[in-house]
């Protein structure tokens, strides 16, 4: 069952559905109202949740470039959506907009979905190849608009020294590959491959 959301517009609590009956929520005398998650980047800041999955660790980091987190606008909250049910993690101001999950064997990661307090909910769906998509050994074109090779990213995010920060590292990439700075459609695969680098 696909994950879903509801917000009071009075008074502000969300709540999930785990099981629909088909009666609506109510609230401070009122029907909930549905969040209907953004799924295309709207917003100044970036908002789309960067879901990596490898083997049974699932990272989901909030934004193509970092989203800010302090007290007046900040990512509330992660949530992961698998075949099996879903998992949520709770942030606060000053933290990282990242959440690591577990997953079980034979389970398969769905979408991933991030709470921003100011700009509401958002969702980015995982194609399901990908999770199971293996590292060539050979060569291969990641970026065809700017011609860029699995090669050209790993032998740039090998030179850096310091790979703590996923978002910085592939900043850095981008800007001396130019990848992901056509279309946008190799943005996860050039992630991917920085995460797998980074991981070992």
């Amino acid at each position: 069952m696909e994950q879903k959301f509801y917000v009071c517009e009075h008074c502000g609590k969300i709540a999930a559905i785990v099981k629909e009956s088909g009666v609506p929520l109510m609230c401070c005398g009122e029907k909930m109202k549905e969040l209907i998650p953004g799924v295309t980047e709207a917003a100044a800041e970036k908002h789309i949740p960067v879901c990596v999955v490898k083997n049974n660790q699932v990272t989901v980091t909030v934004g193509e470039v970092s989203h800010p987190m302090l007290p007046e606008h900040y990512i509330e909250w992660i949530s992961l959506e698998t075949k099996q049910g879903n998992q949520r993690k709770v942030l606060k101001p000053g933290d990282k907009p990242q959440a690591s999950f577990a997953i079980c064997e034979g389970d398969e990661v769905v979408a991933a979905y991030a709470y921003c307090n100011l700009h509401s909910l958002w969702k980015k769906e995982v194609e399901e190849k990908k999770q199971e998509e293996k590292m060539p050994d050979g060569d291969y074109i990641v970026c065809k608009c700017n011609h860029v090779s699995y090669y050209d990213i790993i032998d740039e995010v090998h030179k850096h020294s310091n790979m703590e920060e996923l978002l910085k590292v592939f900043e850095d990439v981008k800007d001396t590959t130019r990848c992901s700075t056509g279309c946008g459609g190799c943005y996860d695969k050039v992630m991917d491959i920085i995460s797998r680098t980074i991981m070992g």
